[in-house]
Order: structure tokens, then C-alpha cells, then sequence
């Protein structure tokens, strides 16, 4: 069980998470409309025995959401499918847990990142210096409000991050314009950040730091 974008070992609360194993489900299925369902495909994903917010399953893995449990809480994952649970398994929640998403679903190269004009950030479609960029991420930790578990995120008022992060292009630290969940989206967090003057051009570094915690290194293109 890992978090969803960059497949690390931290989980934090609301976050987007992976699960992979064998035999999950019989069929592969898709979440279509928020919020979200808590089965799929005959396949439900038990939390502390409370049924979680599921974004897709497949007889390998299941993207779900963590519903708000406190940090530092231990809590039982079983996946109940066709009737038949699982073996337990134990996932420590950490204050966070970051994970930047990319264009590849692995974790590495390019991040899912907007330009300041809204347009997707690639080598073709790179961002200038001193420009505004969208970063896409999950496992931020909590927000304010909370938001409940399988819910999309409002857009008035805004669901801020408690913590600001640590947003680094280049091992530069890049200011940060806005952290929280994205509105209309479950688990998905949107960290605004302004790209620092200087920063050369071509597929830059981007990390983000939090609670102690450091997300997958992926790239943002820059002009």
C-alpha cells in the first residue's frame, strides 16, 4: 500500500493511495461520478472496517482514497472481494505523505503540471521563469476545512493545506501561491508556485517537501 502518485511508502489522511496484490477484484472498473463509490466491481477496500472511496480496482490494484484518520494512527486495510476478505494489513498514517503526479503514472520525468495559462507543461509547451505553474499532487496532509472522505473539494471556500510546503525547481525554492485540494476533484491537491527568475531552461527538477516528508522527484519543463 503506497501513496498513489509517487508510489512511497508514506500515507497520510485523504490522500489518493495504491494498493497492489493479487485476486483484488474480478474484473476492472472505474469510478465514473463523485462521490465517489465505496465498491466496484464487487470489491470494497475496508478501513478500520469502515468501507473506503474507491477511484478504480483491477485484479492486481486499487487506487482509493484514505478516508481522515488521525496521524499517527495505525489502521487495518482489508479488501473484501466476492465476499472474501483479505489478510490485514497495517498502514501507519503520517502527518503526510507526498506524491507528485506524472505524465507517465510511474512517479518519474514529467510532473502533471499546468501552465499559467492552463495549457499542459511539456518539453513542446515548456513554462518561463517567473511564471505561474500548477503542480498536481496527493498525501498533503490535512486541509482547512476537511473535506469528507469521497467528496470533491469546494471551490468557495477553498480547502487551504494546514502546512505550507517546500516547493524546490532546481534545489531552488520556488514561492508558493496557493496549497490545497484541487476544487471538484477527491484527494487531489494543487500546489501553485512561482517558477524562480533564472532557473535554466530545459526538464528542471521539482520536488515537494512537508511535515518532514519529501515527494518523488519529477521534472517540470522550462523555456
Amino acid at each position: 500500500i503506497v501513496d498513489g502518485a509517487g508510489f512511497a511508502s508514506a500515507i497520510s489522511s485523504g490522500g489518493i493511495s495504491s494498493l497492489f496484490g493479487t485476486n483484488l477484484a474480478a474484473s476492472t472498473a472505474s469510478a465514473a461520478a463523485v462521490p465517489l463509490p465505496t465498491i466496484l466491481a464487487g470489491t470494497q477496500v475496508l478501513v478500520n472496517g469502515v468501507a473506503a472511496p474507491l477511484f478504480y480496482v483491477s485484479p492486481t490494484q486499487i487506487n482509493f482514497q484514505m478516508p481522515n484518520e488521525p496521524a499517527g494512527a495505525n489502521v487495518s486495510v482489508v479488501v473484501v472481494s466476492g465476499g472474501i476478505n483479505s489478510l490485514n494489513a497495517t498502514v501507519n498514517i503520517a502527518a503526510a505523505g507526498p506524491g507528485i503526479f506524472t505524465a507517465a503514472s510511474n512517479g518519474q520525468g514529467q510532473g502533471a503540471i499546468l501552465n499559467q495559462d492552463y495549457s499542459a507543461n511539456s518539453a513542446q509547451n515548456p513554462a518561463a521563469a517567473g511564471s505561474v505553474i500548477q503542480i498536481f499532487a496527493t498525501g498533503l496532509g490535512l486541509t482547512n476545512p476537511a473535506m469528507a472522505a469521497g467528496q470533491p473539494a469546494s471551490s468557495s471556500p477553498l480547502a487551504n493545506t494546514v502546512s505550507t510546503p517546500v516547493v524546490m525547481i532546481n534545489s531552488v525554492s520556488a514561492p508558493v501561491g496557493f496549497s490545497g485540494l484541487a476544487p471538484g476533484f477527491v484527494g487531489l491537491y494543487q500546489v501553485n508556485v512561482t517558477v524562480p527568475p533564472g532557473t535554466p531552461s530545459g526538464a528542471a527538477t521539482l520536488q515537494i517537501q512537508i511535515n518532514g516528508q519529501s515527494s518523488n522527484t519529477a521534472t517540470v519543463a522550462i523555456k
